[in-house]
């Protein structure tokens, strides 16, 4: 991960004291999480520990953010959630790039229909897409969330291009075939 560092220390802080309303989010959220699969038994000390853990990521994010006083934060993952957080509080701007697959079933990627509620759903600012496609992809559904941005992708619009080249019998050798790591079955 490129922010081992951080990690590490959130890791050694979250054994510390932390704010006391942590302790009930967390006991509630376990709760919650062991009704919705089927009464089964969440351990609240786990989700605890998680809690803690981006509790003081996002505060050391914070820190580093208010020093370098950046105008946006830009990454190329989706995930990056303390990170966002620590932006968001700062008043910061948060874009994302999109990352492989987006569509409307990914985890991430939630709609009006599924929360209500979306002005208080942690997001990025701006999600910059490969290509109209996934913005269209996004829309249909009712994203809740970011502006969406086409910017396109270096990597695939020269793929385009060799793909033309052979097509049109400019270019001669092997064929190669991409196999993505986030196919949809």
């Amino acid at each position: 991960s490129s922010d081992l560092a951080i990690e590490y220390l959130a890791g050694f802080l979250s054994r510390l004291p932390s704010p006391g309303s942590i302790s009930g989010i967390a006991s509630q959220m376990a709760f919650d999480i062991g009704k919705g699969l089927g009464e089964c038994d969440c351990p609240r000390n786990s989700v605890e520990r998680r809690i803690k853990i981006f509790y003081w990521k996002k505060r050391l994010y914070k820190f580093l953010l208010w020093h370098l006083s950046p105008e946006f934060v830009l990454v190329t993952d989706t995930g990056e959630f303390e990170l966002m957080a620590a932006a968001k509080e700062l008043g910061i701007r948060f874009v994302e790039f999109q990352h492989g697959i987006m569509d409307r079933y990914h985890p991430h990627v939630l709609t009006s229909a599924d929360l209500p509620c979306c002005e208080s759903v942690l997001a990025p600012d701006m999600i910059l897409l490969y290509g109209q496609h996934w913005k269209k992809e996004l829309e249909s559904q009712g994203f809740c969330g970011p502006e969406l941005h086409v910017v396109g992708n270096i990597r695939i619009d020269r793929y385009r291009e060799i793909r033309k080249a052979y097509i049109s019998g400019g270019v001669t050798g092997p064929v190669k075939i991409l196999i993505t790591t986030q196919g949809v079955d």
